[in-house]
């Protein structure tokens, strides 16, 4: 009966060590299946916190793009812009955009129908100063005398030349370039065509800062 009896008992406790083994496998088990459920969640809670922020980034940006647009159109029309700024929040804005926003900037049909009247006084002066290569002879004194001045883009360093570069660019809306050409005028003609330059400046400006707040927003 002993021999038996101490049989049973070594197979009892070789039944509850497998059974004390099935359990905590059991519980490893459950424990790893908890341990990926909650990494699963915290991963499509940091999935979802993304998403919302590229939601967020997505309509902000298309805000910006919106006020933009409105931006270049006043541009283009030479109204005020204060408004379509607003909509820009906290941005940190180009100073040539804020600067310019209360009153607007001239068209391109503005600084086209202005530029005649400054050119022929920049002519006009750089004649009388002696810094203009068309100045001799009867037809210098005929054009200086009537403000006779090319229409059409000519060749050449004279400011007579220069400005029929500057004008024929104007009119096909590079301003820059125009800019680029009145550099090359004398002190004195240039100085006739300061305040153009400056109206022309100030657009030339705002039209790059739209351009890279465009890139920055796309």
């Amino acid at each position: 009966v002993g021999t038996w009896s101490d049989t049973a008992l070594a197979a009892y406790r070789r039944e509850l060590d497998q059974l004390r083994a099935e359990l905590t496998a059991q519980q490893e088990n459950v424990m790893s299946v908890a341990a990926r459920a909650e990494s699963d969640l915290a991963a499509a809670r940091e999935e979802a916190a993304q998403l919302e922020q590229e939601a967020i980034a997505t309509a902000q940006a298309a805000s910006m793009r919106a006020a933009l647009n409105r931006v270049a159109t006043a541009v283009e029309t030479g109204a005020p812009f204060v408004d379509a700024l607003s909509d820009f929040g906290a941005t940190d804005l180009p100073v040539d955009l804020t600067d310019a926003a209360a009153n607007g900037v001239a068209t391109t049909a503005q600084l086209t129908q202005e530029f005649p009247i400054a050119a022929r006084s920049a002519l006009a002066i750089a004649r009388a100063e002696g810094v203009s290569d068309d100045a001799g002879g009867i037809g210098g004194f005929l054009r200086s005398r009537f403000g006779v001045r090319s229409p059409a883009p000519q060749e050449g360093e004279g400011p007579a030349a220069v400005l029929s570069r500057a004008e024929a660019a104007i009119k096909e809306g590079r301003v820059v370039d125009a800019l680029a050409e009145l550099e090359a005028l004398p002190e004195v003609a240039r100085a006739e065509m300061t305040d153009w330059t400056a109206r022309a400046t100030q657009r030339a400006d705002v039209l790059d800062a739209i351009a890279t707040l465009s890139e920055t927003f796309n």
